[in-house]
Formats: C-alpha cells, structure tokens, sequence
C-alpha cells in the first residue's frame, strides 16, 4: 500500500514539479533546464501508469478505498485547474477541479451501496475506470504543456530570429529612408475615406481565389497587364531602347495599358496623407473564428502588378521624351510601395514593398536620371543604397525573402530554445517602440502574441505583466483607426482564435476534435488549445515538407 501511494504521490509531485519550473522561470532559459523539465513531467506519467496499473488491480480486490486511491488525480486537476491562482473559481479549469472532488466521492459512494446490496462490483467496477481515466486525462496534460512549449519556443525562434536578423543588417531602413526622400508630396484634399477605397480597389483588382465573407468583393476583374502582352522587358531595358524610339507594336500596347482608369486610384493612394487599409479590406468585425494567419495572408502580391504597369506606363512617358511625367510616375511607385509598408500587418508586405521600392523605384528612378542627363542625380540617389544583387541571385527581393523561407519551412530543430529570450526582447523593443515604423510594429505585434505558446505559465494563466505593458503601448501609438482596432483585436486573440478556427472546420480529424475536448475540459482555456493545435499543426507541416 504504501509502495503504490509513494508511486502515485511522486508522479503527481513530479509533474506538479515540471507545471510549476516551467510556468515560473518560463522557456527563456538554457536547454538543459528544459531538459529537466521534460524528463521530470516524463518520469511523473510513467510513476503514474505504473501506479495507476497497481492502484487499478488493487481497487478491484477492495484493498484500497477509491476516495483515497483518487486523491492523486484530484490533486492534478487542482494543479491544472487552480494553479495556484483564481481561488475562487473564475477560470472554466477551476470548476472542473472543484467539481472532481465531489464526483469522485459520488463514485466511492455509489460503489460502497453496490457492495453492500450484492457481492457484484460492477458499478464499483465503471467508477473506477471513470475515475482512473480522470487520473489518465489530468497526467497527460500535465505532461503535454511542457512540451508544447518546448516545441513553440523553437519554431517561434527559427520563424521570427530570421526576420528579425534581416532586419538588423540595415539595408531596409536605409532603402526605406532613402525613399521617402522621393515620396510624392501628400494632397491633404484626399479624404481617409477616399483613400481606403482606392486602395482597396488596387488590393483586390487580381485577388482570385481569396473569396471569404469577410473580405469586401472586388471592385473590377481586370488584369493591369493587357492580353497579348508583347514586352518581354524591365523598364531599363525598355528605357534605354526609348531613347532611340520603340517599336511600334511595343507603343500602341503600352497606350493600351496607360489608358486604364485604375491609374487614378494609384494616384490616390499615393499621394494621401492618411488610410485605413484593415478597414478597406475587411468587413469589420472579422469573425472570432478567423485566427490572425488569414487575415495576414493578404494582397501583397496583388500590389506587384500595378507597380509593374507603372514601370511600363514611364517607358512609354520616356519615349514620348515626357521625362518629367516618366519621373513623377516612378515616384508614384515609390509613394504606393511606401503605403504598403506603412500599412503593413505582416512581413511579407514589408519585404516586398521593400523589394518594389529598391527594385522598382530607386533604381529605375536613378537610371531615369542617367538617361535624361541628370548623371550626378543618378549618383546621389545610388550612393545611399546597399549594393544591387546580381541578376539572377536569390537575392533579388531584398534578402527578407531568403530570410523568409523558414516562414515557409521552418526547422524547429535548428533553434535552441535559449534563443527564444533574446528574440522575444527583440519582438518587445518593435511592438512597444514608438521610434519603429507602424507596419513594423503591426507585423510583429501578431509573433509577439504567438510567443505566449512557448510558455507554460503564459500558456495557461495567461500574459505576464511585462507583455501587457508593451501591447498597451502598441496600443496607445498605433491604434486609432477602425480597421487598426480590429486588426489588434485579432492578433490579441490569436491564440484563442486559433482553437476556434479549427474547432468550427467542417472537416476536422479526429485528432483535433480530441485535443480541443480534452485540453478544453482539463485546462479550461482557449488559448492552451489554440497553442496546441498550432503546435500539432507545424508539425505535420514540417514532416510533409
């Protein structure tokens, strides 16, 4: 008797033990306390199955009182419910840890009446299975937490340090600064309202595939690129051949792409002091079912397509020798790359509005001035900028791209956690830092709310008070604007959003449905469950790929 309760009493200290290392010192800490950790929460469920193999047989053979051989599993729904806060019950865990006492005692009671009427047990016999499978449920949970984390922290580092690296070198705030040198003066007669529709026209105008009902529709269908397209050039290329005249069929294509009437909605954006993208994109408020990974997907690319006809709209400018008009269009490209990246709400739309800036815009704009006799210009606008990648390097989109392909792909595997301490600060010093442009800090607000995952503490109790304090100086600077409200109000709730996007998935596997039951029912939280089927869901990436 007393070898059984030292087994079941030291698998619940033991996993108690790893819950409260890992919640109090958080995954911030060097592997091997990690390591601890995990093998402490392993070695707590095996004590457990084993104990729970004897504690089994022995209730069977009436040597030992349910009540008492119970007492370990209340003890953990204690711990996961309770965790030694909310005393009174406010949190879903805490009711079922206050209830397990009492139905535990009902089974015993239940048991001891059916004993005593005939020598069958079978009732004795459901309580203890009940009761056992309670014990089974608790041990798991406590078992998963810890290693959810661990499995977060790495692919929460390999994801964001990558991004983050890129952003350290430099070269896209000197591009970025640079451009904003040759920003089209703002017109204060735009109005936010106008901006935000045109906008939203050019976001959407080739967005196929992305129908959700809580995305505004289309305002046009129609490619920026007219259909036979006979250029197979940039505009440098373009530009130097201008110089000498285009061939015919090359002029009257590119009159046909400069008479399209969606260049005033560039000319808008572009030239406005001030929109509200979230808001001209969605249909606010966006369902508490759509997690903040669908909403940063995005239009991003969309926005490549006018900045090309633009390109080619100043060819044709420089072949009718209008140089003037050729410079403001590419100054055009700058100022709408520039309110994509002012706008941002993910990293891909700050990558490649750099990538169009530098590519599209400073570059053309530079041999521009070279062409047309401005040669010191050309040089002055050059001198700033990191060196050009050579044609055809991976690098050609800025290396935000290269850095971006753990975003694709990432290798948890290739972190280690420690490194999780160094890029959760660096998260905090963007999203709080008022000196951080606002797409910046908008694009990692959402890997900073991710971060909550690779803590147990945070996993289950929810932020710690340092994280509060930088979201509320987000919060402060940065929201003001409808659709910024709600695209704060997602990436808050990201990790609750998640579990309920896959929990309202018509095709669902059986796997999910299990996780959401049972870390729903045990943990009592959505954000536990949300950090869990993140994790699962990396994963199974991972192995696909």
């Amino acid at each position: 008797m007393s070898y059984l309760l030292a087994l079941l009493a030291g698998g619940s200290l033991l996993q108690a033990t790893a819950l409260a290392l890992a919640w109090w010192s958080s995954v911030e800490t060097p592997l091997v306390h990690e390591r601890v950790v995990a093998l402490a929460a392993a070695a707590g469920l095996l004590l457990h199955l084993v104990g729970g193999g004897l504690w089994l047989g022995l209730v069977r053979r009436a040597h030992l009182s349910l009540a008492l051989a119970a007492l370990p599993p209340v003890l953990l729904l204690v711990v996961i419910g309770l965790g030694g806060r909310d005393l009174l019950g406010r949190r879903p865990g805490a009711a079922v840890a206050l209830l397990g006492p009492l139905v535990l005692i009902a089974l015993a009671g239940w048991r001891r009446a059916a004993e005593a009427r005939a020598p069958r047990r079978t009732p004795g016999e459901l309580a203890v299975s009940g009761a056992f499978l309670v014990m089974l449920a608790a041990s798991l949970t406590v078992t998963l937490l810890p290693w959810v984390a661990w499995y977060d922290a790495r692919t929460v580092s390999s994801q964001v340090g990558s991004s983050l690296q890129w952003e350290a070198t430099g070269d896209n705030a000197r591009i970025v600064a640079l451009a904003r040198e040759y920003r089209l003066p703002s017109d204060p007669s735009i109005s936010l309202a106008e901006a935000s529709r045109a906008y939203h026209a050019i976001a959407t105008r080739t967005a196929r595939g992305l129908e959700f009902p809580w995305l505004r529709p289309p305002v046009s269908r129609r490619d920026w690129l007219p259909k036979p397209n006979p250029i197979n050039e940039t505009f440098a290329g373009l530009a130097r051949r201008a110089t000498t005249g285009l061939a015919p069929a090359e002029r009257e294509y590119l009159q046909r792409l400069a008479a399209d009437p969606a260049f005033r909605d560039v000319a808008l954006v572009a030239r406005a002091p001030a929109l509200d993208a979230p808001a001209a994109l969605f249909v606010l408020p966006v369902p508490d079912t759509v997690p903040p990974s669908q909403i940063t997907l995005g239009f991003t690319n969309h926005f490549m397509w006018p900045v090309q006809a633009l390109t080619l709209r100043a060819a044709l400018e420089l072949d009718r020798r209008q140089v003037g008009a050729a410079e403001t269009t590419l100054r055009e490209v700058i100022s709408l790359a520039l309110a994509v990246y002012d706008n941002a709400i993910s990293d891909s739309e700050i990558t490649l509005a750099v990538s169009a800036m530098r590519a599209q815009g400073l570059d053309n704009l530079a041999l521009l001035y070279e062409l047309s006799g401005r040669a010191e210009d050309g040089r002055r606008l050059r001198a700033p900028l990191p060196p050009a990648p050579a044609a055809g390097d991976p690098k050609d989109l800025i290396r935000g791209l290269t850095a971006m392909s753990d975003l694709v792909n990432p290798r948890p595997h290739l972190q280690s956690a420690s490194a999780l301490s160094t890029t959760r600060t660096r998260l905090r010093q963007v999203v709080g830092g008022s000196e951080w442009p606002r797409g910046h800090r908008t694009a990692k607000l959402n890997e900073l709310v991710e971060t909550q995952c690779a803590n147990v503490g945070e996993m289950v109790f929810g932020p710690e008070p340092g994280l509060l304090e930088t979201v509320r100086a987000y919060a402060a600077s940065v929201v003001s604007r409808p659709g910024e409200q709600e695209v704060y109000r997602v990436a808050w709730e990201g990790n609750h959003r998640l579990a309920r996007f896959h929990r309202a998935k018509e095709d669902r596997d059986t796997l999910t449905t299990l996780v959401d039951v049972w870390l729903r029912s045990i943990a009592g939280n959505d954000r536990v469950v949300g950090c869990a089927q993140g994790a699962i869901a990396t994963f199974a990436f991972t192995l696909a790929f």
